[in-house]
């Protein structure tokens, strides 16, 4: 009789201790699974996190290289600009240069044909003085006249050609200035190469 209730004491023992020891594991996987569950959940958020990072990275190197080709091409834009300039200045400075050696052939022929009509005038007086005295003039004074006449004739259509001249070289000059003037819009304005010579063939048929 005591035997066995001395066995039911130790069975009921390590019962309660069985029963204990069950009690702290289940406490210490909870205390595990919430760590566990803890550590995921920050791992996820790291994961997110660095996701989010190489996203950045990313979208940083395309803005960089959009960045980068639009400097490029930029940089190629203002050289062309910077070459079209150039041109522009130098066809510029020959037109200027043409302008005054058209202007300096002008005015020699302005002072040519001032002598022209200088000599003109004087014929003129010449025959007019002549035909005052014809009464008086035998026939080789009225060949003198008739001579006089064609000279005077012919300095007449020298005048004409003098004035012809004179016109087109102030057409030349009003042409180069109006060409200096589309090479300076041309400059400011951006207008492209071909609307630049269509301007110089405008002048071209103006002198035509």
């Amino acid at each position: 009789g005591g035997g066995g209730s001395a066995g039911g004491r130790f069975l009921l023992s390590r019962l309660q201790q069985a029963e204990a020891e069950t009690v702290r594991l289940r406490a210490l996987l909870s205390e595990r699974t919430e760590a566990l569950t803890a550590a995921q959940r920050v791992a996820r958020d790291e994961t997110e996190q660095r996701q989010q990072y190489e996203r950045s990275e990313r979208a940083a190197r395309a803005a960089a290289e959009k960045e980068r080709k639009e400097r490029d091409g930029q940089a190629a834009r203002v050289s062309a600009l910077e070459h079209e300039l150039t041109s522009v200045r130098r066809e510029r400075d020959e037109a200027v240069k043409e302008a005054r050696a058209a202007a300096e052939e002008q005015r020699i022929k302005e002072v040519r044909l001032h002598r022209a009509l200088e000599e003109v005038e004087k014929h003129r007086a010449a025959l007019r003085a002549m035909r005052e005295d014809r009464d008086g003039v035998g026939q080789g004074a009225r060949a003198e006249a008739q001579k006089l006449a064609a000279e005077n004739s012919r300095l007449r259509k020298k005048e004409g050609e003098l004035m012809l001249t004179f016109r087109k070289q102030a057409r030349l000059i009003d042409v180069l200035k109006r060409q200096k003037l589309h090479a300076e819009a041309a400059m400011m304005l951006g207008f492209t190469e071909e609307e630049f010579e269509r301007s110089l063939e405008l002048g071209e048929r103006m002198l035509a």
